[in-house]
């Protein structure tokens, strides 16, 4: 069973083109995309932190 045959996963968009045998791996690589920004935002943040204290840190 798949998270998606399970009911996890649901797709609100047409879907006609691709089966729903592969859904996961479209929401697999779909989540990692999303992580993959969420991490990079999060060290650019940190590192805006760090300049910006390192700036007004030495004043």
């Amino acid at each position: 069973m798949t998270l998606s045959h399970l009911g996890f996963l649901h797709v609100t968009q047409k879907t006609d083109r691709i089966p729903p045998e592969i859904w996961d791996g479209f929401f697999f690589d779909a989540f990692a995309h999303l992580a993959s920004y969420l991490v990079g935002l999060m060290g650019g943040l940190v590192v805006v932190f760090n300049t910006w204290k390192l700036r007004y840190e030495s004043d």
